[in-house]
């Protein structure tokens, strides 16, 4: 009887440490734990998102700015990317049919920079905050919206 008990009461602990994190709310997590800091510098090169967000296959434009979260004090850094990225048509007809985008998005908590540009019909889901770092960079984590009239990309990532 004390075995059966056993056997039934460990599984239950060990589930019960068990916590499921959504991109989204890891995002929050890391936006939380320090303020961005960067340069400042409006970056418009595509190279580098194209390798870590490949979902936006060949993009016809992008301004995005970047930098670290917190100090510079030594230790683990992370990286941070504000971007409005338009992608072409092709890539546009996958984001529009592919991963349930529904129309009451979040304002991204993009940089102050990038706000007045923002799109007004965002539309997001977590399926295409997922998607967008799939096949890139394993260290970043994305919280993505899209405009179906301006065929972009809205996204905060975070990486290591």
């Amino acid at each position: 009887m004390r075995r059966a008990l056993l056997a039934l009461f460990v599984p239950l602990v060990l589930l019960a440490g068990c916590v499921v994190v959504t991109p989204e709310e890891k995002t929050q997590t890391m936006a939380t734990q320090a303020e961005k800091t960067g340069t400042g510098t409006l970056r418009t090169d595509l190279s580098p998102l194209e390798s870590r967000f490949p979902l936006l296959g060949m993009p016809v434009e992008a301004t995005w700015y970047s930098g670290t979260m917190g100090s510079d004090s030594p230790g683990p850094t992370t990286y941070w990317i504000d971007a409005i990225v338009t992608v072409n048509d092709q890539v546009a007809s996958q984001i529009e049919f592919s991963y349930g985008l529904q129309s009451s998005a979040p304002t991204p908590d993009v940089v102050d920079a990038l706000k007045p540009d923002l799109p007004s019909d965002l539309w997001s889901s977590e399926a295409f905050s997922v998607a967008l770092t799939v096949g890139g960079d394993p260290s970043f984590v994305a919280t993505a919206a899209y405009s179906p009239s301006q065929h972009q990309v809205v996204f905060t990532a975070r990486g290591q």
